[in-house]
């Protein structure tokens, strides 16, 4: 299991991760945006479709953790469950699926805002139902996640 990290600590990370995200992204022209082979065979568009499909993961998991719930993870390889959520964006301009990257985070935002005190205590009921923590549920989709691509899209930049 993760180590335990209080609201205001995941909200921080939250929060600073997607800033630098925003700050590499708001660097390119838009032609750069639909380049292909930024990572694989991926464009900058793709790699925020991809961030789009993960942000919604964790914040389904909670929301079925705190209605006492369990998740059902959707079945496939990461490969196979990346090529589906790059390829739901299709016929999508970068624009909008930028501006579902920004909703979906203040989603996560949110979701964490309003998760009971209890959720963040050792063996709440939601940390019992998810088998986690509530970091170790957000971060490998999120704030430990986003920092991949960013560096991934900053050195395609630099490169």
């Amino acid at each position: 299991m993760e180590d335990r990290l209080p609201r205001k600590e995941i909200l921080q990370r939250l929060e600073v991760e997607h800033q630098r995200l925003i700050t590499s992204l708001a660097r390119l022209s838009p032609e750069q945006t639909t380049a292909p082979d930024v990572l694989g065979v991926w464009s900058v568009k793709d790699i925020v479709a991809h961030l789009v499909y993960w942000n919604r993961y964790p914040v389904q998991e909670l929301q079925a953790a705190v209605s006492g719930s369990t998740f059902e993870h959707p079945h496939g390889s990461d490969d196979e469950l990346n090529a589906q959520a790059v390829a739901s964006f299709t016929g999508w301009s970068y624009d909008q699926i930028f501006n579902a990257f920004e909703y979906s985070y203040a989603e996560l935002v949110t979701c964490v805002e309003n998760l009971p005190n209890s959720a963040f205590e050792a063996s709440s009921l939601i940390e019992q139902t998810l088998d986690e923590t509530v970091h170790g549920t957000l971060a490998n989709n999120t704030y430990e996640h986003w920092p991949v691509h960013e560096a991934q899209i900053r050195t395609w930049i630099e490169s």
